[in-house]
This record gives C-alpha cells, sequence and structure tokens, in this order.
C-alpha cells in the first residue's frame, strides 16, 4: 500500500496539541501535533492518545532541525523515518495513523536534534 501524501499545515495556525490521556473508543479522527523542544528535543505531550486515520505532526516553531525514527511498529503504513520540512521559521513533520482493530497499541520513536537521541517517547492508538 502506498503512502498517502499529506498537504503540509499552516505554519500559522498550528493543530492542537495532542491528547496526553485515553481516547474513548470509537473516536474521530484529528489532526494532532507534539512540540518538539528547540534544545533538548524533548516532544510534548511525551505519551499522545490518537484515533485511527489521525494526523499527527511533530512540530518545532524555533527553526531547528529535527529527525523522528519509530523503534517499536509503525504506525503509519510503512515509513518508519522522518527529517523535518520547512515552512516558513517552523519545522514539521507528520504522518496519517493506520487503523488497527483491538485495544490500544503503542508506538516507541526516538527523537533526533544535531544527531543527538533524546529519550523515546510513545504514540498511542486505540
Amino acid at each position: 500500500m502506498a503512502l498517502e501524501a499529506l498537504q503540509d499545515p499552516n505554519p500559522d495556525e498550528p493543530p492542537p496539541l495532542c491528547s496526553a490521556v485515553t481516547l474513548p473508543k470509537g473516536s474521530s479522527p484529528s489532526v494532532v501535533r507534539i512540540d518538539i523542544d528547540k534544545t533538548n528535543g524533548k516532544p510534548t505531550p511525551e505519551d499522545c492518545h490518537v484515533a485511527p486515520y489521525s494526523t499527527v505532526w511533530w512540530w518545532q516553531g524555533d527553526d531547528v532541525e529535527f529527525e523522528t525514527e519509530f523503534e517499536t511498529g509503525l504506525p503509519t503504513n510503512g515509513q518508519k523515518h522522518f527529517k523535518s520540512k520547512k515552512i516558513k521559521q517552523v519545522r514539521f513533520a507528520g504522518f496519517k495513523v493506520k487503523h488497527l482493530q483491538g485495544d490500544p497499541v503503542s508506538y516507541k520513536y526516538k527523537v533526533m536534534i544535531n544527531g543527538i537521541v533524546v529519550d523515546p517517547t510513545v504514540i498511542i492508538d486505540p
């Protein structure tokens, strides 16, 4: 299955911050962001709960290049490694979550800034 191309987000209107709490079953897909700290690469929130088919954007508002890579499983249909792109002074990378049946699944990923890896974090797909 081919990867779905995402339309670049509007850097002047960032999506809402991802929920750090479990979503109820049957939640609608949404567009959310995970902020990446420009100094230490720490994502906020560290745990991101999303509905199937949601779009997730890693977001860095100070033009600091970053990369992300899934370490356990793939919430996407194939892509594991993401490099940030730039529009205006915003850096971002994103994907659309695939649909899974059953219980929530966690996907650990790492963030790299200037080649330095920070602690892995988790995206949870109910």
